[in-house]
């Protein structure tokens, strides 16, 4: 991971061992794509039911308890969201191309993702590095024509921008 702006995505099994795959464009790869992030929500949702006190009616004039007429019942089931818009962006290793098409394989074809986020530390020496595991639940790729005249400095000339959008849900396959 380069700096704080990027999220590093990366296709593993349970053992945190790294998948690779076979392009069209080389030899085996490793599943693994950096995105240069413009804006990451980390949402959680949490079920809760509920239920509405009947008040009392208007000829009872008993309305001094009137501050709690709703019922909240915490299900305990949590849902965890981390959603993620950016750019996929040339570098010396890799084109932001290839990184479409490995982006693409991890989301139609893996189920566990390692998300890593943040620096390894401030400048005060707090760890600021995040890592979690979940799945892609979805995708949104959109490509637009790429800078015309002068090459990159990476040595790829770029042909297409590519901006994502998706989201990954926090949790653990499991196979029923």
């Amino acid at each position: 991971m380069a700096s704080e702006n990027d999220v590093t995505l990366t296709a593993v099994d349970e053992s945190d061992n790294i998948f690779t795959y076979d392009f069209s464009w080389g030899a085996a790869t490793s599943l693994t794509v950096d995105i240069w992030v413009t804006k990451l929500d980390y949402n959680i949702d949490k079920t809760l039911i509920n239920i509405a006190v009947p008040r009392p009616s208007d000829k009872d004039y008993s309305f001094d308890n009137l501050d709690n007429m709703t019922w909240l019942i915490d299900l305990g089931r949590i849902k965890e969201v981390i959603s993620i818009a950016g750019n996929l962006v040339d570098e010396s290793s890799s084109s932001a191309k290839q990184k479409r098409d490995i982006l693409l394989q991890m989301a139609k074809n893996f189920k566990r993702i390692k998300i890593t986020w943040g620096g390894d530390s401030d400048e005060g020496g707090a760890y600021r590095k995040e890592t979690l595991y979940g799945n892609i639940n979805k995708l949104m790729i959109t490509e637009t024509a790429g800078i015309t005249g002068d090459s990159q400095p990476s040595g790829f000339e770029q042909e297409k921008n590519y901006t994502i959008q998706l989201s990954i849900i926090i949790g653990t396959n499991k196979m029923i």
